[in-house]
């Protein structure tokens, strides 16, 4: 589902999904995935969204976006895919559409779909068979959420926090949701 009208008013949390055309890899090596995530970093500053949960799988994307105002969710997307399409055609001598379509964008109901959907996100890249654990995917925010990496660009949500008020206690029960 696109923005309907049940999600004109601010502060809406979004599951975002885009494809590489005909299902395509888009990212191919790290420095691939570093210029997206560079982009993303850019568009948070631009839009002021919050970035709950990402993976960058080869061929997909999966996003946790926190929007702040009306119809911010088209604009921080567009900007994203446009700006990457670019950059990718550019260093690897392409031309046309790098991403399938219009993203796909679910929004999320209360506080346990948020949990569900964040956990989702990032066991995607267990389910794809490119990790066995989620937390040594590099190019997800669950890589950041249980690592010490300098350059988090994750927003932690309440909802996140309330587990625990102890870090380690929180992880540890979020991967428990993780995991079921």
């Amino acid at each position: 589902m696109i923005e309907t009208k049940e999600a004109l008013e601010e502060e809406v949390i979004y599951h975002v999904i885009s494809r590489g055309n005909n299902k395509i890899k888009v990212f191919y090596v790290g420095h691939d995935y570093r210029k997206y995530i560079n982009s993303m970093t850019k568009n948070k500053q631009k839009y002021k969204f919050l970035l709950l949960a990402y993976a960058l799988m080869p061929n997909h994307i999966h996003l946790m976006i926190l929007t702040k105002k009306i119809g911010d969710l088209s604009h921080i997307m567009n900007s994203l895919s446009l700006s990457y399409s670019k950059w990718h055609n550019r260093r690897y001598g392409c031309v046309g559409h790098v991403w399938q379509g219009r993203y796909k964008g679910r929004i999320i109901k209360d506080d346990n779909d948020l949990l569900s959907c964040m956990a989702y996100i990032e066991m995607n890249p267990v389910r794809a068979g490119l990790v066995n654990n989620p937390k040594a995917y590099k190019w997800s925010s669950c890589y950041e959420r249980f690592s010490k990496t300098k350059d988090q660009i994750i927003d932690l949500h309440p909802v996140y926090l309330e587990l625990s008020s102890d870090e380690q206690k929180r992880r540890k029960a979020y991967y428990e949701i993780m995991i079921r």
